[in-house]
């Protein structure tokens, strides 16, 4: 879609029946999975799949296995197998792993089978600093999927994980890694904590790197999310797109942000921290005949879309319905029933 030489977003460019003027840029949940991908974890994750198939591959160890964990009264009854193409496998199977640490090597103890490549002690902050690590892009890669999250709040999700790798890196360096629990009940040396930046640090380079293009729509976000803080000195933004009357725009932004009754109804932000329906009914709201150059460049905003969601979701609905067993599905049948699958509202039946 997007590459240098015959992506269609070039070919767009190059064309001159488009405008020069229109932002392109990235799915921001595969550019999160890229990031994620930087950090040198495969030896352990290598152990961990390894461990799990060892076990999980025989019925006679597995069976083996459940009973040395119901004899140790572990909450769990078994592991968790990996998958490289769900999104929260990751997260989920190193949760379990280390919950059933213990179990896990009493057990390979008796099986003289040998997983690692490192000390126990090196292995087991490592685990847990993935358990962490993933635990955190978990949430985030939830944040980052739905319906109705806009351009605004991926941006402020992203800007807020980038936050806190820097401040992680600067934690660790210092001998401290109080904002991963299952790490700190491991007690690391300052040096394993100094190997563990270096990670943090590529995490942070990536999210930098990759995402960098954002940059240039914070001042848009702002006059999107918060129009009655906006600055009126940054209202040739609205030329970035297309050619504006900044004239008549700072006539209506002064009239917009002197507005008492479209100040009481400001959006707000839910309890996930993102503005999302409240924004988009907000300026739903907002006269086009009173202010049609800021509504204009509003809407455009709130219809950008900053990830495929969506449209993979479209896809998987689509797929399930359109199956071998339904050989006289028409068009028009599979198109409604796509639709009915993926609407927001409830149906009556």
């Amino acid at each position: 879609m997007i590459g240098r030489i015959r992506g269609v977003v070039t070919l767009l460019k190059n064309s001159g029946e488009f405008p020069n003027k229109f932002m392109s840029y990235h799915c921001v949940i595969h550019q999160k999975a890229l990031c994620a991908k930087v950090a040198k974890i495969d030896d352990e994750m290598t152990a961990v799949v390894k461990t799990i198939n060892h076990i999980r591959s025989n019925a006679l160890k597995r069976r083996q296995f459940r009973a040395l964990m119901e004899q140790n009264e572990d909450q769990h009854g078994d592991l968790l197998l990996h998958s490289e193409i769900r999104w929260l496998s990751r997260g989920n199977i190193l949760n379990r792993f280390w919950e059933c640490l213990p179990s896990v090597l009493q057990f390979m103890v008796t099986q003289k089978f040998s997983f690692i490549t490192m000390s126990i002690e090196e292995f087991q902050c490592k685990l847990a600093f993935l358990c962490d690590i993933t635990a955190q892009f978990n949430v985030l890669n939830k944040r980052l999927q739905g319906r109705r999250v806009l351009v605004c709040d991926l941006i402020n999700h992203i800007t807020a994980i980038k936050t806190k790798l820097n401040l992680y890196k600067t934690q660790f360096v210092s001998g401290s890694c109080t904002h991963f629990p299952t790490l700190n009940e491991c007690q690391p040396s300052r040096k394993m904590l100094s190997s563990l930046s270096l990670l943090v640090t590529a995490l942070y380079d990536q999210f930098e790197n990759r995402f960098n293009e954002f940059e240039d729509l914070k001042k848009h976000m702002v006059f999107l999310c918060y129009p009655f803080d906006f600055d009126m000195n940054d209202i040739s933004i609205l030329k970035d797109f297309e050619e504006a009357d900044i004239l008549k725009a700072e006539d209506e932004l002064i009239n917009f942000q002197c507005d008492d009754e479209l100040r009481r109804k400001a959006p707000k932000k839910d309890e996930d921290g993102a503005f999302g329906e409240n924004l988009i009914v907000f300026w739903h709201a907002v006269m086009k005949e009173c202010f049609p150059v800021l509504k204009k460049n509003a809407n455009r905003l709130i219809c950008m879309y900053g990830t495929s969601y969506q449209c993979e979701q479209t896809f998987s609905a689509m797929k399930i319905i359109k199956n071998v067993y339904r050989i006289r599905l028409t068009d028009t049948h599979l198109n409604n029933l796509v639709l009915a699958a993926t609407t927001k509202y409830s149906l009556n039946f």
